[in-house]
């Protein structure tokens, strides 16, 4: 699969009038400065961003690490010309980055996130279909692994001729984020940030309920009429089966034995309340979100040595009640000078992380799915609150048949229930680190040999207490009022890159720079899906012996290799002229052995006619174009082929083969 991308011209003006104020001079030169600063490219190469023939934006660690988040990426949001940053707004969730909209019908428009050179795993660790909008969880993805107190910068590499040199991990373009490193200081350099953040729901995204009606379904006729209280007369009750407010209008002066009339011990056992308007609507499920950021920062070096040592610790609680997150993560960057021309430099990322509580996402029964659109306004949510703690059971508003003795769940369980009874957790440890070499062997010409290792290990589990409404659940996706679902999953990846670099100048005019290299990518991923099967034996035991049936499991275990050959060759004229070249060939264990190997190329060109022309009125003006074509293959394992079966009623039917690729 190929993709093109050809004939990019962008003009690119700057200029300031001349004041003669030596505080607007400064500001000038600043600007300038900024414009033609250096920046890191493709394979860490840093360049002068004047001479880039595509497009690239940097941001710096304030703007990153602006407001404290459990995901770095939510702060690029709006900073980056042609970035989309997707997010569902959940407690400890995804967010990706998409760069000039989606180019790949396989469900991976994401961009590639390249730590310090290194390209690392950044997909979605998301259950059933909640990547698609559909039921599931999202479990977050790997970019909020990454400590946004380590980040120095981040530059964002814009289409094919950009992020060609990285092959087909870069088709939707690539975020290359540059961390601190150990400078030399006479010193030990000491950093201490404590951060605490208080949120709540954002109303304005919330609906607005009216309070004109109550519970039903058919307006004035949706009350149910019945003796309650013995003495012959019929009462009045609500329709707790009806999960709508398109019932009666309300009257102060009507007495409606509403849900908790038929709950023993509450206070409204037994009673006919006023139809009214509920005091406390859905919004005051919400609490206040409490954010701790504590980072520990140590810095330092001397002729030969250079470390830098981050901790930071990130406690939170949601909006949703039992809520919450603990992450802690560990960044080192150390290098060692051996000799004037040889170098070696280690590092690590170390993030282990325990969530409880996320909500589930997509259409659903999830609860805040229901106080969108199915619920009755006449219900109190602190009612329902103080209802479950008193009992520690699901007595929910939305009984069965409240009249014949059935107080089980229609549709909707306690929310309160849900959130302490029927939730999530998940544990991730990720470590990534590696090893890099670098030697001079002459002025012009140095080698850089690195080995990474990117491992990831998650637990993801599900809870639905005895006594729920039947939903569906677990792998055999029947309903179930209890049961217990365990996911394990672990993906380790290894990449081998062996770069060489050969700078000539060949004038005062003319420079070359010439980059050669290859790179070997082995990818390793195990997982079982486990979960309980006709509910559970022995309440409150979740584990998937406590089953009543058994349901075979879902193991995966998938294995890619990927290697590249590149090169990259660029020409210099006089600081206003550059040109550029790329060419890649990959291979990989992805794609049919017939048609695995794939090459792709770049072309780029830019001229600052401003360096040419010099002028008072015109800081900075650069036109560039770009050419590229690059592949685009499959993630491993994500193959799906399906033979045909026919048709039925003129629409093609097929199922899923036993067979792989090869």
């Amino acid at each position: 699969m190929k993709k093109l991308t050809a004939g990019v011209l962008v003009l690119v003006l700057s200029s300031s009038l001349a004041v003669a104020n030596a505080q607007q001079t400064k500001k000038d030169s600043i600007k300038t400065q900024e414009i033609e600063g250096v920046v890191v490219t493709a394979l860490g190469i840093k360049r002068e961003k004047k001479s880039l023939g595509y497009s690239s934006q940097t941001l710096d660690a304030e703007k990153v690490n602006s407001v404290p988040t459990t995901n770095f990426i939510n702060n690029l949001s709006g900073k980056v010309a042609g970035m989309e940053i997707k997010n569902n707004g959940n407690f400890g969730g995804s967010s990706n980055i998409v760069l000039r909209g989606a180019k790949s019908i396989t469900g991976d428009n994401q961009a590639l996130i390249v730590l310090d050179g290194v390209p690392i795993i950044s997909g979605n660790l998301n259950s059933g279909d909640a990547s698609r909008g559909r039921d599931g969880f999202d479990f977050g993805n790997a970019t909020a692994d990454i400590d946004p107190n380590n980040i120095e910068s981040i530059n964002v590499l814009k289409g094919a001729a950009a992020t060609a040199l990285y092959g087909s991990m870069a088709a939707n373009g690539a975020v290359i984020i540059t961390t601190k490193k150990g400078k030399r200081s006479k010193s030990l350099g000491l950093s201490i940030n404590s951060t605490v953040s208080v949120g709540s729901m954002d109303k304005s995204t919330f609906p607005e309920y009216q309070k004109l009606y109550g519970a039903g379904y058919n307006g004035a006729d949706s009350f149910i009429s019945a003796d309650v209280n013995g003495d012959g007369i019929p009462d009045t009750v609500a329709p707790t089966g009806d999960d709508a407010s398109y019932g009666p209008a309300y009257n102060p002066n009507l007495l409606v034995y509403q849900w908790n009339a038929f709950v023993p011990g509450n206070p409204n056992f037994g009673k006919a309340t006023p139809w009214v308007a509920a005091k406390n609507d859905p919004s005051k499920f919400f609490q206040k979100s409490l954010s701790f950021v504590n980072s520990f920062n140590l810095n330092g070096g001397d002729e030969l040595n250079t470390y830098n040592l981050t901790f930071t610790n990130n406690n939170e609680t949601g909006i949703l009640p039992n809520s919450k997150l603990n992450k802690n993560m560990l960044s080192g960057n150390f290098s060692r000078k051996f000799a004037d021309n040889f170098t070696v430099r280690t590092f690590l990322t170390f993030n282990d992380q325990t969530t409880v509580g996320r909500n589930s996402v997509g259409y659903n029964d999830n609860i805040l799915t229901g106080f969108r659109q199915w619920w009755p306004l006449n219900v109190d949510i602190l009612e329902l609150r103080d209802e479950y703690f008193r009992t520690n059971k699901n007595y929910t508003w939305n009984m069965n048949a409240p009249l014949d003795g059935d107080l089980s769940a229609a549709f909707w369980n306690n929310p309160y229930w849900d959130r302490y009874q029927n939730y999530s957790s998940d544990d991730k440890t990720r470590l990534i680190t590696g090893a890099e070499l670098s030697y001079d062997v002459t002025k012009k010409f140095n080698i850089l040999g690195r080995a990474t290792v990117d491992y990831t290990s998650s637990k993801q589990e599900l809870r639905k207490a005895v006594g729920s409404h039947a939903e569906e659940f677990g792998l055999a996706q029947a309903d179930e009022t209890s049961g217990y679902w365990v996911y394990d999953d672990m993906i380790i990846r290894q990449t081998y890159d062996l770069i060489g670099r050969y700078t000539w100048n060949v004038s005062d005019k003319f420079n070359t720079l010439f980059v050669a290299g290859g790179q070997f990518m082995d990818q390793h991923q195990r997982s079982t899906e486990n979960s309980t099967t006709g509910g559970l034996i022995i309440p409150g035991l979740y584990t998937v012996g406590n089953s009543r049936a058994y349901y075979p499991s879902i193991e995966n275990n998938i294995r890619g290799q990927k290697s590249g050959v590149y090169a990259q060759a660029s020409f210099d004229y006089d600081k206003y002229l550059f040109l550029e070249g790329t060419i890649r060939n990959d291979t990989s264990t992805a794609l049919p052995k017939s048609n695995r190997n794939y090459t792709y190329f770049s072309l780029g060109s830019s001229f600052v006619f401003s360096e040419l022309f010099k002028s008072s009125w015109l800081n900075f003006g650069k036109v560039r174009l770009s050419y590229a074509e690059v592949g685009n293959d499959m993630a491993f394992g994500r193959p799906g082929f399906f033979s045909s079966r026919g048709t039925v009623s003129g629409l093609p039917m097929a199922d899923i083969s036993n067979t792989y690729v090869d």
